[in-house]
């Protein structure tokens, strides 16, 4: 062999053995530096500082070892990581979020509160009724043992009030007071509790003189004045008695704008034939109410203005088309809207021209969902009116009017005409997947969120010192 070849061999080697070396140094060092970014990452997961922030519990005091190992902020509070409260402890909080926005923590109590109903009770949620209709009675007067003992066995969402029921102020009171309290009970969820009181000629409360409460002038008088101070009066002075009495509902104003000739089967009850006039009233009227904790429920939506007939008493079909009611019928509700409103009526009168079919507003996802919700924008509560009125009983069973409802988008039922009828029908419903409980999560959060943001749970005292009952009537239910 000759010499030059060896030593290319030799330098062959040397050059394989630098670059063997070189490789095997490279993966050591890849390996050390991918064990040290995991190890960072195992013992500082939330990066590393030198010197941590701590939090204090209030200004120049030091905080303690144990809030120095809590983690970063993320948007969440302390109670967020803790277990769900009880629902008692979230119900205390519901006064001091009167008329405030709901937030994040507030959202956080209505997801605790959900996560830990049955669906019974989310169902039970959805229903305002009579209080004769919860306890089996003709007439109820009085909250006492028959009262606490079905309102443990199922809680409605609401109860409205009528004349029978509302005898004088003291006994309102006990009345509104026991019901709350046994709904605390119950559930620890507060309870609405409703009343027509408009002003007017429909007045539950001020037309009984054993009250000795001034009533108001009726909306058409009012809004002859063309003062909306003198609706927001109006609205201030109602707000005022019926917080007095323990009421946290009222199903006013009517926002229907009359027809011009004075035709509408709505009456006096409305501000007026000018849109404009009727939007700019019943917001003032509302804006009265809510400065006394009492929620207004704007009615009867998309406007029964055009009807000549009362629903409570026939079955109404109007042949009116969306692009009129939006010129008209639909501003009140569109600026109510703008205005925050949380709760609104929808109608029993049936518009086919919108909805394709017979059904009463209240029934059509067209007009609720499509219309209300998406096109208008409004995600509060919508109410049905009285689903016991001859607009719907003559055409549907309790079962089948509530199913309607919850498909259309709807989320609370007043007053079917079979209360367990309509509450075993949406649980059947959601047992056969033709309602899913998320749609039923979807209308329970509405109603808690609008129970959160007034003082639905300001009238929770003891009940007054007096022997409790109901009066037994051979009275039926109207």
């Amino acid at each position: 062999m000759r010499k030059s070849d060896k030593h290319r061999k030799i330098m062959r080697r040397r050059i394989i053995a630098t670059v063997s070396f070189l490789f095997v140094i490279t993966l050591v060092l890849g390996v050390v530096i991918f064990g040290a970014v995991q190890g960072y990452k195992y013992f500082f997961p939330n990066g590393f500082q030198l010197v941590p922030e701590l939090e204090t519990a209030s200004a120049g005091e030091s905080s303690t070892e144990e809030e120095e190992t809590e983690p970063e902020e993320t948007g969440e509070t302390e109670a967020d990581n803790e277990p769900a409260r009880s629902s008692e402890d979230m119900a205390s909080e519901y006064e001091s979020v009167m008329n405030e926005e709901v937030s994040t923590s507030r959202v956080v109590d209505i997801e605790n509160l959900l996560a830990g109903m049955t669906l019974e009770q989310k169902v039970a949620q959805l229903f305002f009724v009579t209080p004769e209709a919860v306890t089996g009675f003709g007439q109820v007067t009085e909250a006492g043992s028959v009262t606490q003992t079905a309102l443990g066995e199922r809680t409605p969402g609401g109860i409205i009030y009528f004349d029978k029921n509302l005898l004088n102020k003291d006994q309102t009171k006990a009345l509104l007071t026991g019901t709350q309290k046994y709904a605390m009970e119950a559930s620890g969820i507060p309870i609405l509790l409703g009343v027509d009181e408009e002003g007017g000629a429909v007045a539950r409360i001020a037309k009984n003189g054993d009250f000795g409460i001034e009533n108001t002038d009726s909306m058409e008088k009012i809004g002859k004045s063309g003062d909306t101070d003198n609706a927001r009066k109006a609205g201030e002075h109602i707000g005022e008695y019926l917080s007095d009495l323990g009421f946290n509902v009222d199903f006013a104003p009517v926002a229907d704008v009359q027809m011009e000739d004075g035709s509408s089967a709505i009456g006096d009850r409305s501000f007026g034939s000018d849109a404009g006039l009727v939007s700019s009233m019943a917001i003032s009227l509302s804006d009265g109410l809510k400065e006394n904790g009492i929620i207004p429920c704007m009615k009867h939506f998309p406007g029964f203005g055009r009807a000549d007939e009362n629903t409570d008493f026939a079955y109404v079909k109007l042949g009116t088309e969306l692009s009129s009611l939006e010129s008209k019928d639909l501003i009140p509700y569109a600026d109510a809207i703008n205005n925050g409103t949380n709760m609104i009526m929808a109608g029993n009168m049936s518009f086919p021209a919108i909805s394709g079919d017979d059904r009463p507003a209240c029934m059509s996802s067209t007009i609720i969902t499509d219309v209300l919700r998406k096109k208008m924008g409004y995600n509060g509560v919508v109410i049905t009116d009285a689903l016991s009125a001859e607009a719907v009983v003559s055409k549907y069973s309790s079962g089948e009017a509530a199913v309607a409802v919850i498909k259309a988008g709807g989320d609370m039922l007043l007053m079917p005409q079979d209360y367990n009828e309509a509450f075993q029908a949406i649980m059947d419903a959601v047992s056969d997947e033709t309602i899913s409980e998320d749609r039923i999560d979807e209308s329970v959060r509405r109603i808690l969120t609008v129970k959160l943001k007034t003082a639905a749970a300001k009238d929770m005292g003891e009940i007054p010192p007096a022997e409790v009952h109901e009066t037994v009537s051979d009275d039926a239910e109207e």
